[in-house]
């Protein structure tokens, strides 16, 4: 049978949603049905006559903020099929159809024997919404994070780079499904530009709106997947609007207005984490958390800026009612986390927690010293990790390791400490890569270690 198209509206994640469900089976006209909102029972349908017995049913969805229904078939109040789980996302993204087969379903539960040209009649479809809901939204118990049944999550995954320099993205739908499908990542980070979000960029129109349906996409995306996704403020502009757009020393009064809109739309989202600003460097720790005059070389000449420091952007977060986890990542480009414990640490109010992010790559050294020594307080986030294959280099700075050896290692020191962590990169043309290509294929020197790790590989420290 052909899957009709299902009705329904369409929602921004978040909302209150509903499922368009059509239901076909042989020698019957479709049935539609709609699950709303958060409807917890049984929804019935209205019934449907059909001649085929021992038949395919066909399942057909329109996705609109559902993560999962539980299905079955009913003849005068009695279940004669049993009930099938149906994982919407999972479904619709790896199989790419809006349908679901549940193979051969014998009715004859309902009407004793029975044959393939018996009549049943008053036949009635059923659909429970089963999704994650509210359970999935994380908060900071300590040092680590639980879900809403206060169970234990430990994020890992991988940074899908591009729509910080490309204000459309390179495969960043494809990639998450590769990521959490293939690879088991269960978190994606998506660096992203705040000029972009604001149609600042080079060749933007509409003020933005095909960057934010972009990431829209890509929060819906992980959603759906059952997975959790970090928006990473990557690339500011030193204040001015449209102009020197890249990694700064700080975040800037635009960053304020960027994080304020982003915690509009994905406040309280409960896969949406938030990665304040990508990583500070050359500053004090009191500007890094207060905010203060910060240099910048703009245009080849020196210029200054104010920025609101971590602490300003937190607030412009919880300004707006976003409870979502804070990323915070620690001076010298995100890696010493030490001014934290010595009375810079951000105050948290009315969120869900804060989160500490430090990257690691093969020039970092004291790995304990500088990130470790916060992981009795408070959750760590290696937010970027990686290392290039021999004789190439990262932004400048020499691969002196081993790759074969640095990788294991770096890993096995994370696994130790259950730290969060997404590797660095899922696109082959930003190093260190953990693919090859767009076909997804693992580097030999960094991303088999990665792909290992998320399949549930343990990596052993090195002995002393």
């Amino acid at each position: 049978p052909r899957p009709g198209a299902a009705g329904g509206r369409r929602g921004l994640p978040g909302e209150k949603g509903a499922v368009a469900i059509g239901v076909e089976l042989f020698g019957a006209p479709r049935v539609n049905l709609c699950v709303g909102g958060r409807s917890s029972g049984f929804t019935v349908v209205k019934n449907i006559n059909f001649h085929a017995v021992n038949e395919p049913i066909v399942l057909s969805v329109k996705y609109d903020g559902v993560d999962a229904l539980d299905f079955s078939a009913v003849q005068n109040g009695r279940h004669f099929s049993r009930v099938y789980h149906v994982n919407i996302a999972r479904n619709l993204l790896v199989n790419k159809k809006r349908r679901f087969g549940f193979g051969h379903i014998g009715f004859t539960g309902a009407t004793g024997a029975s044959s393939a040209t018996q009549v049943l009649s008053n036949i009635s479809f059923q659909a429970r919404r089963t999704g994650m809901g509210m359970w999935r939204t994380l908060k900071v118990v300590t040092n680590h994070l639980v879900n809403g049944h206060g169970k234990n999550v430990l994020l890992r995954g991988v940074n899908v780079p591009s729509l910080e320099w490309s204000t459309r993205g390179e495969h960043i739908l494809r990639s998450i499904r590769e990521a959490v499908c293939v690879w088991h990542a269960n978190v994606v980070r998506l660096p992203m530009a705040q000029d972009y979000w604001f149609g600042k960029g080079p060749g933007q129109n509409h003020g933005g709106a095909a960057y934010r349906r972009k990431v829209r996409q890509a929060v819906a995306t992980v959603r759906m997947l059952n997975a959790y996704i970090v928006l990473d403020l990557h690339h500011s502009d030193a204040g001015v609007w449209g102009k020197f757009v890249g990694q700064k020393k700080m975040p800037d009064q635009n960053s304020v207005t960027f994080w304020k809109s982003i915690g509009r739309i994905y406040g309280n989202n409960p896969c949406v984490l938030f990665d304040l600003y990508n990583e500070p460097h050359n500053v004090s720790w009191a500007v890094w958390r207060n905010g203060g005059m910060v240099s910048s070389a703009a245009g080849g000449k020196k210029a200054y800026f104010q920025s609101p420091g971590m602490q300003g952007l937190l607030n412009a977060v919880r300004s707006v009612g976003a409870r979502n986890i804070a990323i915070v990542g620690g001076l010298d480009w995100a890696y010493d986390l030490r001014g934290v414990l010595h009375g810079y640490a951000l105050r948290e109010r009315g969120g869900n927690g804060i989160m500490y992010a430090a990257h690691i790559y093969p020039w970092k050294k004291h790995w304990m010293e500088n990130v470790g020594v916060l992981a009795k307080k408070y959750p760590i986030y290696i937010s970027e990790v990686g290392c290039s294959a021999p004789g190439h280099q990262i932004i400048g700075n020499p691969n002196a390791c081993n790759p074969y050896r640095w990788g294991p290692r770096v890993l096995a020191f994370i696994q130790q400490h259950h730290f969060n962590w997404t590797a660095w990169s899922f696109n082959p043309k930003c190093p260190p890569n953990i693919v090859r290509n767009w076909k997804y294929q693992p580097t030999a020197h960094w991303g088999a270690f990665v792909r290992a790790a998320l399949a549930g590989t343990r990596f052993i420290p090195p002995a002393k």
